[in-house]
């Protein structure tokens, strides 16, 4: 501010605050200016926006689970089939197959308990798992 040479900011936003600055026009300009200068210095990353997994998704991930329920480990029937995002949505984590796993309508984790499941959550390679019979 008090520079030989203030920075763009002190120079556009200063101004912008100086007159009429109760009036909707400079108002509107001067937020679009420090929203633009916060984005610019706090880089955000943006969520994914997909939210929901895709029917197509949707199957591969049943099969690829095997039918089985991630939360309770018994045959999910497809009418109470849903998929539960591993590392939450909400938390970052994307809508990709990799993110996903089957579990019951009634199973599917929400709040803390999503929580814990996303920290205590292994996926086991189909490859390794052993015979119930032994």
């Amino acid at each position: 501010k008090n520079a030989a040479t203030p920075s763009e900011y002190w120079m556009q936003y200063g101004q912008q605050t100086r007159v009429n600055s109760d009036r909707a026009d400079p108002i509107k300009i001067r937020h679009e200016f420090f929203v633009r200068k916060m984005l610019e210095e706090l880089k955000p990353t943006p969520k994914d926006p997909k939210r929901r997994f895709g029917t197509l998704e949707r199957e591969l991930i049943y099969m690829r689970d095997g039918k089985r329920c991630a939360v309770c480990d018994t045959e999910v029937v497809w009418g109470e089939a849903e998929i539960h995002h591993v590392k939450g949505h909400a938390k970052g984590g994307k809508t990709h197959l990799s993110n996903g796993v089957l579990v019951h309508s009634r199973c599917h984790p929400k709040g803390r308990s999503a929580d814990e499941f996303a920290m205590n959550f292994k996926r086991i390679p189909k490859e390794t798992k052993q015979p119930a019979n032994l």
